[in-house]
């Protein structure tokens, strides 16, 4: 991830910002923040907005970087400190001159990004009110979509158009309501801690009536947006935002797909064959080993491989596509738009193990069926064994794997006590039964591989297969994990 996006200005490549609208009070004319003084004013906002520039001012002036940090983040605050120790000498002996009117230090950097073409426009707001009423009339070449899409930097606290501390919320609110897409927010911000702490964050967002909506933005902390010496810090926090972005969106459409496709599609289900659904494990949550996320996880494999004719499919779109036919119970062919959130998927996609696991892999249970060097062997150790507690792991650290031979009509007569039934395991194959002398032993951590990877194996060393130990001596030995349907 961040190989592909790797600093602000490719953020603002990759993402397709054209045009940013800065939501803040300090861009309020009517607040008074333009009418700040003489020019010795605006020179200690500049310095207070970006003091990594004028580290010699500091120096001539007696402080260090870090006691201008450490003092506050609000800007105003820190001009009141910068007025007792930047006197007209130190301006005057260190020859600082007025860059630019500094209409508020996020603004500061947005000038930046427009004189460097990174974005073609800016819109400069004072107040959530004055936002909603431009949302309400949008002119034309603000409109947006895929190829045009707009960065609100939205402040949190609005006192100075007394219109409360947290009115930046309500504004984020409004971008939800309104299903603006192809909008990406940054809720600017002095104050996280109330909303970076889980036990406090849920409560501010509950109050707002924001908890739908708030992974729509990404919160950042304004002193990295105007520090440039904060720039990863910066592209950390959105990062961050744009996955918790990307979640609310994936998280929002399966939960409205499985809630009414589970239910379009009960009597498909019922309907289905015997072998397949069995592997609908139905217990109580309580029980060890089991959860209800389990099983509704094994409903939907079920569905999916019995659509798929038996198979499982690692297609992303493939799978989409059949709970939507499940929520709308359509039979013909059906093309869906392509998702418009393309910044968020190739985010996804960036994953380093993305191509390597095996999306649909279900955990390691009872009756699955492992090859080693060409023999079949199926685990067998109790199912209170297998399952893996979040806390305390798994009770042992090592699987029962028994092996499974071809049915073999003049060896069951003669010695049918070490053989079980003969048992169909595979579809269309012959008959097999299970040699109870001939087991082996294995890590579990071993076939735990080779459920994730893609190609159902596990690269191990010869000699684990002998001491059930997983070492690294340089010679592998494949381990495919053969997930296949048992008939019996």
């Amino acid at each position: 991830m961040r190989a592909l996006i790797s600093s602000i200005e490719e953020f603002l490549r990759v993402a397709r910002i054209n045009r940013v609208i800065c939501v803040d009070d300090d861009n309020n004319k009517e607040n008074g923040n333009k009418n700040d003084g003489d020019a010795k004013i605006q020179i200690l906002k500049q310095i207070a907005v970006q003091p990594s520039k004028y580290l010699h001012v500091l120096k001539e002036a007696g402080l260090d970087l870090e006691d201008l940090l450490e003092f506050s983040d609000d800007v105003q605050d820190r001009i009141a400190f910068l007025k007792d120790f930047i006197t007209d000498e130190v301006v005057e002996a260190t020859a600082v001159s007025l860059e630019y009117e500094v209409l508020s230090p996020v603004l500061g950097i947005v000038n930046q990004w427009k004189d460097a073409n990174l974005i073609r426009d800016y819109k400069v707001i004072g107040s959530v009110k004055k936002a909603k009423e431009f949302l309400e009339k949008l002119p034309q070449e603000w409109e947006m979509d895929s190829d045009n899409r707009v960065l609100w930097l939205i402040d949190r606290d609005f006192s100075k158009a007394n219109e409360g501390k947290d009115a930046g919320f309500e504004l984020i609110k409004e971008i939800g309501e309104r299903k603006l897409v192809d909008n990406i927010c940054l809720l600017v911000t002095a104050n996280t801690e109330d909303i970076c702490d889980d036990e406090l964050r849920r409560s501010v967002y509950k109050n707002h009536g924001l908890l739908e909506f708030i992974n729509l933005a990404s919160v950042v902390t304004k002193s990295n947006v105007i520090d440039d010496e904060k720039k990863q810090e910066l592209l950390d926090e959105i990062i961050h935002g744009l996955w918790n972005n990307y979640n609310f969106h994936l998280i929002s459409n399966l939960t409205e797909y499985l809630s009414q496709g589970l239910i379009d599609s009960k009597e498909k289900i019922l309907s289905l064959s015997s072998p397949t659904i069995r592997h609908i494990i139905l217990k109580y949550p309580e029980l060890e080993g089991t959860s209800v996320g389990e099983t509704v996880f094994r409903i939907l494999l079920s569905l999916v491989t019995k659509e798929f004719g038996n198979r499982y499919s690692s297609n992303l779109e493939e799978i989409t596509k059949l709970l939507i036919d499940y929520k709308t119970l359509e039979k013909q062919i059906r093309y869906t738009e392509k998702s418009d959130n393309e910044i968020l998927f190739t985010l996804r996609k960036s994953e380093k193990y993305d191509d390597n696991i095996n999306i649909l892999r279900q955990a390691i249970n009872f009756g699955d069926i492992f090859l080693i060097d060409n023999k079949y062997y199926i685990l067998l150790s109790q199912p209170c064994d297998i399952a893996y507690r979040k806390k305390n792991g798994r009770k042992v650290d090592r699987a029962l794997l028994v092996r499974m031979k071809p049915y073999d009509k003049e060896v069951a007569e003669k010695n049918p006590k070490y053989y079980s039934e003969v048992i169909k395991f595979f579809n269309n194959e012959e008959d097999y039964w299970l040699d109870f002398r001939n087991f082996r032993v294995i890590d579990f951590n071993i076939l735990d591989l080779c459920t994730l990877s893609t190609k159902g194996y596990a690269r191990v060393d010869k000699e684990t297969l002998e001491n059930c130990q997983l070492m690294d001596v340089g010679e592998y030995d494949l381990l495919p994990y053969d997930k296949k349907w048992i008939e019996g």
